[in-house]
């Protein structure tokens, strides 16, 4: 199957080459396309050129879904249409929702064995109540996220909680290391402080002290750099 990853390219080159870099690792013949180099008639889309010069059976990667369009419904509306062009598409920050990952389930309840044979209004109810589904829950982990944030509890105006200088490693906190991790500029991600700080919902006293935490373990920057495909 042939790979393509769509850049959606920024302004500041470390970010490029980064995700760059990311995609090398998972998919080694990735072509990458600049989507700044490939919006048609001025416009800032560049759905219909992927559409237009891809063939049956390629898979082209995303980042994630929101890249598919500017609204859910015109993510689910370029969805079908690159399920009818027998288009894989694949996300790498939510591969619950890549067609490759859909088409199993949709294959344990047909007899459809690839993207060709599915019928596209079944397999578009199972993309629509998934991403439904996935949303909903990542709102629901945003809010819980919030919640606890802003719960204070007060005896006597101080906050009641375990005795100064006493930590403990919640699974919240293990989990937001390994997303900075993932995500930051600063170790394998093209994420800047402040839009990270904001996308994993947590305050800025938590984030620099897992950041801190994680230089203490991963003490060596690896700079990597990768030349840009031009299509």
């Amino acid at each position: 199957m042939e790979n393509r990853y769509l850049l959606i390219k920024s302004t500041r080159k470390e970010w490029n080459d980064k995700r760059i870099a990311r995609v090398r690792c998972l998919y080694p013949d990735a072509t990458v396309i600049s989507s700044k180099s490939v919006c048609e008639n001025g416009s800032d889309s560049y759905i219909p050129y992927l559409l237009k010069n891809t063939s049956r059976g390629t898979q082209i990667i995303f980042d994630e879904f929101s890249n598919l369009g500017v609204d859910d419904e015109d993510r689910i509306n370029n969805y079908r249409k690159f399920v009818e062009s027998g288009i894989h598409i694949t996300f790498i920050n939510e591969p619950i929702l890549s067609s490759s990952n859909l088409l199993k389930t949709y294959c344990l309840f047909t007899e459809a064995e690839t993207l060709s044979d599915v019928d596209v209004d079944t397999f578009m109810n199972l993309v629509k109540k998934s991403v439904s589904e996935y949303l909903k829950a990542k709102e629901m982990e945003s809010l819980g996220r919030k919640a606890m944030q802003g719960i204070t509890i007060e005896n006597g105006g101080n906050p009641v909680g375990r005795p100064a200088g006493t930590t403990l490693e919640t699974k919240k906190a293990e989990e937001s290391k390994q997303k900075i991790l993932r995500l930051s500029a600063d170790f394998d991600g093209y994420m800047h402080d402040p839009e990270l700080i904001k996308y994993l919902g947590i305050s800025r006293n938590s984030f620099y002290k897992y950041k801190a935490d994680l230089k203490k373990q991963c003490p060596k920057d690896t700079k990597l750099n990768f030349k840009l495909d031009t299509m």
